[in-house]
């Protein structure tokens, strides 16, 4: 069967895998450029780690991962005030647990899929089932026959939205948004160490990456960003505004409380 896998972040390439080798020719379709970067720091275990090791994958993306050993919240200032030994996760899952960033988990599956035909900056636009096939309109003005189409898009899905309708439909807004984004050489660095800050309506984390890079993560309550614009950089400069008076600081700095 010849089957169109619209998204190319985690769950496409897996399933692409799988379906090469069961004989299958499957197609990667992703409308970014190339494999996305960026993304959350993701604890890897439980069915995701069973599956990786079936593949084989697990050497190699262990080497991209992290055996996290604390768990830190702080004050506004960075002041410690509780802290949690991490390894206690990787004792309760029997040594099958660590950390890996979603876009080294992405970048690690797709590898594993060398030969797989890979379109990326193309998506699916149009999808005409047929039954027995199913006439694909791709967003490069071109079309195709697929015996079927999966989509592996995410949460906001093109596939979803031309088979069943508009995403609201579906859609159940939990309160909250989130964002994260690395930098690098950002100080103080706390190696295997996951430092994070909560106030009522918003949370702060940051996480030491290799190669002197820094993750952070925030999450805000919908009453402070209800009425955001969808510029990207009206985006960034009103997150920025909620979170600009706070820093994680090293750990048993006694900062500002906040």
């Amino acid at each position: 069967m010849k089957i169109a896998i619209n998204g190319c972040g985690i769950a496409g390439p897996t399933l692409a895998w799988w379906l090469r080798r069961d004989g299958h020719e499957p197609v990667l379709l992703e409308r970014a450029k190339q494999v996305r970067e960026g993304g959350y720091i993701i604890d890897f275990w439980g069915t995701g780690y069973d599956v990786a090791e079936q593949m084989g994958l697990l050497p190699a993306l262990k080497t991209r991962g992290y055996n996290m050993e604390h768990l830190l919240t702080v004050t506004a200032g960075g002041r410690t005030t509780s802290s949690i030994n991490a390894t206690v996760f990787d004792t309760l899952a029997e040594g099958r647990y660590f950390s890996i960033a979603r876009s080294a988990l992405s970048a690690g599956i797709f590898q594993a899929c060398e030969g797989i035909e890979t379109r990326f900056g193309t998506e699916v636009t149009q999808i005409d089932d047929r039954g027995d096939q199913v006439i694909v309109g791709l967003s490069d003005g071109t079309s195709e026959n697929f015996d079927l189409v999966v989509g592996a898009d995410g949460l906001h899905s093109k596939i979803r939205a031309l088979v069943f309708g508009p995403q609201e439909q579906f859609e159940q807004r939990l309160g909250f948004h989130v964002a994260a984004f690395t930098m690098n050489g950002y100080q103080p660095r706390d190696e295997l160490t996951v430092v994070s800050h909560t106030v009522p309506g918003r949370f702060l984390s940051r996480v030491t990456l290799r190669d002197d890079r820094t993750l952070v993560l925030m999450v805000v309550a919908d009453e402070y960003l209800r009425k955001m614009s969808q510029d990207a950089d009206a985006i960034r400069n009103e997150t920025q505004k909620h979170f600009q008076r706070y820093r994680l600081g090293k750990r048993g700095d006694p900062g500002a409380d906040g």
